[in-house]
This record gives C-alpha cells, sequence and structure tokens, in this order.
C-alpha cells in the first residue's frame, strides 16, 4: 500500500524487496534450493546406505550379518503389571501378528509353540516368557526372540522391548514406545513392531505398504483380549464352547474384527459341520477381510470358497498357494490344501503336501493326523509307520497320538486292536475330536460286525459331538436317517427303514430348520436304499431348493442327488448315468459309489457288472467312517453272485470273507450268520462230496 493507502502494483513490491536485499535473485534462490535438495538427497543415500552396510547408528541387523534374508523369531509373552496379568500375552500376540506381515521375519505362531512345549513336555498353558523363549527358539532353530515388559504409569503404559540372539543371549536392539492410555496399546504395539522391521532391515517402502496393526486385527484391546483368550482355551484346553462364547463377545465389542469371525466360523463347522451360524460367521469374516494381513486373507478366502455359501474348490486351492508362493514351508496352507485335495479323491497330491509339511518346524498335531487318514487311504503301511513314528517323536503328549496306533493296526485288518483305545476314549472323551474321532470308530466298528443297536448308541454319541444335544431338530433327523440304514443294511428291513425316513421327513421338523440345515440328502440316501419313491421325490426337491447351489462339488453332490432319486424310482440306467457323471468329479469312487453302481447293474440285469463293481467297492480309497455299512453287504452279495454262476470256491471265499466281518452279531442278526454258516457247508460238501 502506498502512504496514501493505494494500491501499489504487484511489479513495484517485487522491485522494492529486491532494492531492500540487493543480494536477492532468482537465480541464487534456485541455486540455494538446488544446493539444499542435493545435501538431503546425499542424507538420505548415506542412512540407507550405512544402514544395509550395518555401519553407524542406522545400521541394520541385516547389514551388520546378524539377520539373514528370512529368518525365524520367538516372541515371549511380556511381563505384565502386576494388576493385569492377561495383558501380556495379549500384546504378545498382537504383535506376532504384526509382525507376520514382514518380509523378512518369520514368527513362530502361538498354535507352534504349543505343540512345542508337548514336544519339551511342558504343560501347553505355560506363560512363555524370556528363558523358556529362548529355549524353544534354541530347540526350533530360530535366530532371535522378542522379549518385553508392560510398565503402568497412572492410566499409561511403557512397552519396552528388546532383540536378542537366541545362540549366545547377546542384545541386538532395544525399542521403547508409550501409549497414553489403553486405547492407544494396540497402535503403540503396531509402531513397536514397525521399529523392529525397520531395524532388522526390512525395507522402509515394504513397512510403509503393510497395513497397521489396529486394521489387521482390531482397534479394540478389550476384543483382542477375549481373542486371545479364546485361542488360549481352544488350542490348551479344548475348551470350545467357552472359546466360543469369548469370540461372540469379542465380535459384539467390534464387529469388524475379521479375525475373531473366521475363528468363529471355524470352531461351530468343526463341532456342527457347518450351520447357519458358521456361514454367516465367515461371510461376515468375507466381508471385512481387507482388515486382515496377506496371511489371514488368503486363509479367510479359501475357508469361504470351502465353507461358505459359495463354493468353489479352485478359488480355495488358489489362496493356499499364494501363501505357499510366498512362504513354501507354511504347515497350515499345506494341510489344508491337502484336505481340499483329499475332498477330490486325489490322495496322492494330498499326501506329498502333507509330507512336506512335517518337515516345517510349525507342524501340528492335524497335519500328523490328516497325513495318516491319507496314508490309509493309499494302505501305505510303511508311511503310516513312518509317520506315526515321527507323531509320537515329536509331539508325544498330543491327545490325537492313539489314532496313529489306531490307524496303524486297522490299515493292517486288525479292526478289534484299531478301536482298542477308542472303546475306552469313547465312554469319557477329553475333547471334541476325541468325541468325534472315537464314537466314528465304535460305530464303523459296531456296523461291521453286525450289532445295529451298538451301532446306533455310538451314533448318538457322535451326533451329540458333532450336531448338537439330541432332541434338536438337526440331530433328531440326522438319527432318523442313521436309524434307516440300520434297517437296511443290518436288520434287512426295507419297510421299517421307509417308515422311518417318513419320520425324517416330519413338516413341523423340517420348519424348524433353516433351509441350509435341513439333512435333505441323508434323507434322500436313506429313501434309495428302503425304496421310498414317495419320499425321495420330497427330499430330492428340498435338495435342490435348500442345498445344491450351496455344495462345494456341485456337479458331483447334484449327480450323487439324482442317483438317489433314480435308485429309488428303480431307473437302473438313469442311475447309473447320474454316478459316472458323480465318479467323474473326483479322481476314484468311494465305497458307496460303487456300492450303488454294483445294485443298479444288478437290478438292471447284469450281474458281471455288478461283480466287477463290488469288487472295486471293497478296493476303493477310504477317509472317514462309513465303510462298515458297505464293505460286509459287498462280501455277502459277491458270495450270492458267485453262488448263482456256480462258482463255488469264490462263492465260499466271500461268504466266509462275511462271516469274518459279522463275527460278533447281536441276536437279532444271528440268524442271518447260521445262513450264510449253513450256506458254506453245504457248498463245500458239494466240492468235496462223500
Amino acid at each position: 500500500l502506498t502512504p496514501g493507502g493505494t494500491m501499489r502494483p504487484a511489479g513495484t513490491m517485487a522491485t522494492m524487496a529486491l532494492r531492500v536485499s540487493p543480494h536477492v535473485s532468482w537465480t541464487r534462490t534456485w541455486r540455494a534450493g538446488a544446493v539444499a535438495m542435493a545435501a538431503l538427497l546425499l542424507m538420505v543415500t548415506a542412512f540407507v546406505t550405512t544402514r544395509a552396510l550395518g555401519i553407524g547408528p542406522a545400521a541394520s541387523l541385516m547389514g551388520k550379518g546378524s539377520f539373514g534374508e528370512r529368518e525365524t523369531v520367538v516372541v515371549a509373552d511380556f511381563r505384565p503389571p502386576a494388576d493385569d496379568s492377561l495383558i501380556g500375552s495379549t500384546v504378545a500376540e498382537a504383535l506376532r501378528t504384526d509382525l507376520a506381515q514382514s518380509a523378512n521375519l518369520a514368527v513362530l505362531t502361538r498354535a507352534t509353540v504349543r505343540d512345542i512345549l508337548d514336544r519339551m513336555q511342558r504343560p501347553r498353558e505355560s506363560v512363555v516368557y524370556f528363558p523358556l523363549a529362548r529355549e524353544i527358539a534354541t530347540r526350533e532353530g530360530a535366530r532371535a526372540v522378542v522379549d518385553g515388559e508392560i510398565v503402568r504409569l497412572g492410566s499409561s503404559y511403557v512397552i519396552s522391548a528388546r532383540l536378542v540372539s537366541s545362540i549366545d543371549g547377546a542384545e541386538l536392539a532395544t525399542f521403547r514406545e508409550t501409549a497414553q492410555d489403553e486405547a492407544a496399546l494396540v497402535p503403540s504395539v503396531g509402531a513397536l513392531s514397525r521399529s523392529i522391521r525397520e531395524r532388522v532391515g526390512e525395507s522402509l517402502k515394504g513397512i510403509r505398504r503393510t497395513a497397521p496393526l489396529e486394521r489387521v486385527t482390531t482397534s479394540s484391546l478389550p476384543a483382542l483380549r477375549k481373542y486371545v483368550e479364546a485361542t488360549r482355551l481352544q488350542g490348551t484346553t479344548g475348551e470350545e464352547a467357552r472359546a466360543l462364547e469369548l469370540l461372540e463377545e469379542a465380535v459384539a465389542l467390534d464387529s469388524t474384527f475379521a479375525m475373531a469371525w473366521r475363528r468363529i466360523a471355524v470352531i461351530i463347522n468343526n463341532a456342527s459341520g457347518g450351520n447357519e451360524r458358521s456361514r454367516t460367521a465367515i461371510e461376515t469374516a468375507m466381508r471385512f477381510r481387507d482388515r486382515l494381513s496377506d496371511e489371514e486373507r488368503a486363509f479367510t478366502e479359501a475357508y469361504y470358497y470351502t465353507r461358505g455359501p459359495e463354493p468353489d474348490y479352485g478359488k480355495a486351492a488358489a489362496a493356499y498357494e499364494e501363501v505357499l508362493r510366498r512362504d513354501s514351508t507354511n504347515s497350515t496352507a499345506l494341510n489344508n490344501l491337502s484336505v481340499n485335495y483329499q475332498d477330490l479323491r486325489r490322495f496322492e497330491e494330498s499326501a506329498e503336501l502333507l509330507k512336506r509339511s512335517l518337515t516345517t518346524a510349525t507342524a501340528t498335531g492335524s497335519n500328523y493326523t490328516n497325513s495318516l487318514l491319507v496314508l490309509t487311504a493309499l494302505r501305505d503301511t510303511a508311511g503310516i509307520d513312518s509317520v506315526a513314528a515321527l507323531f509320537a517323536a515329536n509331539l508325544p503328549d498330543n491327545n490325537a497320538l492313539w489314532e496313529a496306533r489306531s490307524l496303524q493296526a486297522y490299515v493292517r485288518g486288525q479292526l478289534d486292536s484299531s478301536v482298542a483305545e477308542a472303546r475306552v476314549l469313547a465312554r469319557a472323551p477329553q475333547s471334541g475330536r476325541q468325541a468325534y474321532v472315537s464314537n466314528g470308530l465304535m460305530a464303523d466298528w459296531s456296523v461291521r460286525r453286525g450289532r445295529a443297536g451298538d451301532a446306533m448308541r455310538y451314533l448318538r454319541e457322535l451326533r451329540r459331538a458333532t450336531v448338537g444335544d439330541v432332541g434338536t431338530p438337526v440331530t433328531t433327523t440326522l438319527l432318523r436317517a442313521d436309524s434307516a440304514f440300520m434297517h437296511v443294511f443290518l436288520r434287512g428291513d426295507p419297510r421299517e427303514a421307509a417308515a422311518v425316513v417318513r419320520r425324517a421327513l416330519a413338516p413341523d421338523l423340517i420348519a424348524s430348520l433353516a433351509p441350509p440345515d435341513r439333512q435333505w440328502l441323508p434323507i434322500l440316501a436313506a429313501s434309495a436304499y428302503a425304496g421310498d419313491s414317495a419320499s425321495a421325490r420330497v427330499a430330492h426337491a428340498g435338495y435342490v431348493t435348500d442345498l445344491s447351489e450351496r455344495s462345494p462339488m456341485r456337479t458331483f453332490s447334484d449327480a450323487r442327488a439324482n442317483a438317489y432319486l433314480a435308485i429309488a424310482n428303480e431307473q437302473h440306467d438313469e442311475a447309473i448315468a447320474q454316478l459316472r457323471v458323480a465318479i467323474a468329479e473326483r479322481a476314484s469312487p468311494e465305497h458307496e459309489e460303487a456300492f450303488l453302481m454294483a445294485m443298479s447293474h444288478e437290478r438292471a440285469g447284469r450281474p458281471d457288472s455288478a461283480i466287477v463293481w463290488l469288487q472295486r467297492t471293497l478296493s476303493a480309497p477310504s477317509v472317514g467312517f462309513g465303510d462298515g455299512l458297505f464293505l460286509p453287504a459287498a462280501k455277502r452279495r459277491l458270495g450270492e453272485l458267485y453262488d448263482a454262476k456256480g462258482d463255488l470256491r469264490r462263492a465260499i471265499q466271500y461268504y466266509e470273507a462275511f462271516l469274518d466281518e459279522w463275527n460278533q452279531p447281536e441276536p437279532e442278526q444271528e440268524a442271518v450268520v447260521r445262513d450264510v454258516k449253513a450256506r458254506v457247508a453245504a457248498l463245500r460238501a458239494r466240492l468235496s462230496p462223500g
């Protein structure tokens, strides 16, 4: 402004400024800026270079040679303040989760640490402070331990951590973060993690690219506490009901807590085989998957595509393979992908994945038990013995170790020995898995021995362990289908089987179930074996309406359902055509598919084809329960077909194989055994007259 208040032209103002500072010029200004920028770039370059080379205060551990490209670390439970014992394990778990995003660190999960404690003959629920963490790191060849402490100062917290060499106990680096209050603890742990990753030598670009901890877990510390306590209960004491309660409390505090939603889905699905609650949980986890680390997101997507409302085994496999591209030793991805291959009956590929998983430091009991099941399907006795020995050596206190002994006997045909421990455990199981496996084995054994009453007793306990208390709509429906199978296969009474099926179709019972929980396929199968076409049509229509779109392998499931309906309607060639479609969807037929093919061929007047398929029934690989229904029936029917053909020696061979199965029948089945024995005696007399 001029003294009179008028505006001076801009050019005049610029001229005056230059007169006041005669040494200022645009040339000098740009030159000074360039020098400053060059100096800044030089400083940044020097920082990055000295950090990479391990020189000076910015030196990274990778630059110094203290760390390799991808090292394993153990995160110890942080020492907590006196008034809050759980916060130490909560902070440690949060730190594990965030460090797991690192491209340069492999962090032992809490589940892996529990299995290592098993091998060390320590309680799985042990608090893992620094001395024990260093012992674990030394045993597993981990490079370092993250040790820490939380100090409470009024309402604020000071989190201190140090990175310690597991080899010589040397302190490699120290870190410190302050949280103004409890709500700031999760972001502070994230900042601590970033400092550790930077000091190790991870690129700053890589660190910035990963999501903050409060996004990959939860911003709610109370929710995180409940999640950590739930995983502890699930992994140490098997208290899955209480773990589920805590997880549901966690998502009530933070409805976007995707890790908790995923775990809810897994617990419910493992206990019940899946229902509307588990599907809702995995749908919610999927909806918030952007709040997960890359690895957790891949596992969530894979689970969604196998157990969610939009099943797609190809997408599930792609998710697991993405994890394995980043970390080829990820035992969880190897295990879960192997289970997908089992469902597809690609047993050799499944076995190879599990073999790889057992060489990792993070292999758990599930890796061993799944490997044993696949090797049983392949009838690989040497492989089973090898894995069983490794299981006993590495996890000597694992509560599934008895399954290895059972399968070793089973694959050798020592059926009674295979259930010796199952018989005891079925009376007082210590976990949900023990209840499921022991009662399943005993139900299968009972059927193969001709003991329908015992089989139903064990099946009731099996349904109780996996679905819920007897008397609930789902359990009632399944048990009625089970009973129908017993009437057909053991008691030879299809009329009573049909009556039981009609009770399973009671309108009030069906209406009480959500559509995805309606057990149409077991009812449809029971209707087919009972020859009840009216019930089969109802069950088939229900399957198409409620379940077809939700099937993980829809072509396979639809073909099986169509085959059951055709069998019930006595459309034998149509049944064969549908079974061919089902069998083509997987690498090999299972026992029931082969048995159904044999039954359809025989009813169509082709006994020779029936014989071929009955023999395939006996040789089909299998994982899980259910052989007991089809193996004795196939042996007895082979005896009858060879008898009709006049092939007396083979008839005797298969009749006697049936008698070896039904060697402890209940009184109701003894008449069948007497008749077969009498027939064998008559055939032997014809072979050796006089």
